[in-house]
């Protein structure tokens, strides 16, 4: 008979799933994921072909289930606002696969993740209610990759979850002055969408 493991073994999958855009110049960027694993950040990049896939499946479940135009479009809505939980129980080799381009780094190789939270107003004067997107930047030992974002992290989870993975190499900046309520996202099991 062998003896218990003294520690139990890391939970493979995500403690955090953002939904962001991959900048990869000044005019062309794409959808992408990132998954935050216990071990590694992945960046899951939206196949075209998939998403196709994905959402005439959605339609033709609307249709069988007699929803019209305007019901299956609300219901569109909510099916991209949830589409990223799917990776919360995905495991690394699932996510590798799903697109060539998928990328799998390991904190260690991460020198620095700044995490900007987007901003529910544009000028300085408050005035502008223009939402601002967030901004992360992984630095890596090879190269900078830039995202946008929309998350605001009213709850402060998001930077929880990243210093806890990211340790010294996070750099976090939030605005003095919110415009938004506090607000939790659900969808982990640490309340993150």
């Amino acid at each position: 008979m062998s003896e218990p493991s003294a520690t139990p073994p890391v939970s493979e999958h995500a403690r955090l799933v953002l939904s962001t855009t991959r900048k990869l110049g000044w005019f062309r960027s794409i959808p992408c994921y990132l998954v935050f694993q216990p071990k590694e950040l992945i960046l899951v990049h939206l196949d075209k072909a998939k998403t196709k896939e994905a959402i005439a499946e959605f339609r033709a479940e609307q249709k069988a289930e007699g929803k019209g135009f305007m019901a299956t479009t609300f219901a569109m809505i909510g099916f991209w606002r949830n589409y990223g939980h799917r990776y919360y129980q995905s495991s690394r080799d699932d996510l590798l696969q799903l697109n060539p381009a998928n990328i799998a780094l390991p904190y260690t190789t991460i020198q620095r993740l700044v995490f900007r939270t987007a901003r529910s107003y544009g000028a300085a004067d408050h005035n502008d209610a223009t939402p601002k997107p967030g901004k992360l930047i992984l630095q890596t030992n090879a190269e900078k990759l830039k995202f946008s974002h929309e998350y605001y992290d009213s709850n402060k989870k998001i930077k929880g979850i990243l210093q806890d993975l990211a340790g010294t190499a996070l750099k976090y900046r939030a605005p003095i002055f919110h415009k938004t309520l506090s607000i939790n996202l659900g969808g982990s099991p640490d309340g993150i969408d």
